[in-house]
Order: C-alpha cells, then sequence, then structure tokens
C-alpha cells in the first residue's frame, strides 16, 4: 500500500454514518493526493446508508472492500430471502430508484464489483 502522492486512511463498519464519516475526513484534511481504504460495512444502520455508499463510490482515491453489509445489499438484490432486514434494504433501493432511474441496477454492479480483499 504506497501512496507516493499523499496519504494513507483506513476504516471500517462507516454503517450509513456518512456525516462522521466527512467530519473525520476533514478533521485530517483528507484530499485527492490521498487514500482511503473502507474496509467493508460502509451502509446499514445509520441514517445514510445509500448515501454513503454513494459518497464512496464517486471518489477515485476510496478503495472499498465488500463486507457483510454490501453482501447483503447484494443478495438482497438478487431476492435471497435469507437475508436479515431485506425488505428495508430493498425499500430504500426502491425508493430511490423511484427518483433516480436505474439506480439499483447501477448500485447492484458496484456492489457486484467490489472485491473482498485487495493484494497490492
Amino acid at each position: 500500500m504506497e501512496n507516493k502522492k499523499g496519504r494513507i486512511f483506513i476504516t471500517s463498519d462507516v454503517h450509513g454514518c456518512l456525516d462522521e464519516l466527512l467530519k473525520g475526513l476533514n478533521l485530517v484534511n483528507f484530499n485527492s493526493n490521498d487514500i482511503l481504504y473502507v474496509l467493508g460495512d460502509a451502509n446499514d444502520k445509520g441514517p445514510k446508508s445509500l448515501e454513503t455508499i454513494d459518497y464512496i463510490r464517486n471518489k477515485k482515491n476510496i478503495i472499498h472492500i465488500k463486507g457483510n453489509h454490501e453482501y447483503a445489499i447484494e443478495r438482497s438484490i438478487e431476492g435471497d430471502i435469507r437475508i436479515p432486514n431485506k425488505k428495508q434494504i430493498l425499500k430504500e433501493v426502491e425508493e430511490r430508484n423511484i427518483i433516480d432511474n436505474g439506480y439499483k441496477e447501477s448500485l447492484y454492479r458496484y456492489i457486484k464489483g467490489l472485491p473482498y480483499y485487495i493484494i497490492e
């Protein structure tokens, strides 16, 4: 994990707490030269679950690793009925999809494509 231009930060279990994530990044003056690794569980529990994922996926200098909560979104969209909170996950995704047509498919492709690990 070498970054010759900036600093490297690592976090996990953001759980939809986007405001807190942004406060932390602001506190360390996170900038475009820095890299942030999010080691899974960016969504669920907090008030801004989908917004947190959207923020992460729209930043080129944030590397997102798939955790069990991202996997739950993936499996819920695929129709797995065994996923806890499936109804809530799908409700949020469907509501967002009404406003932003194609959001569900875009989110699914993003989550499906997340790595479980990286080797640098």
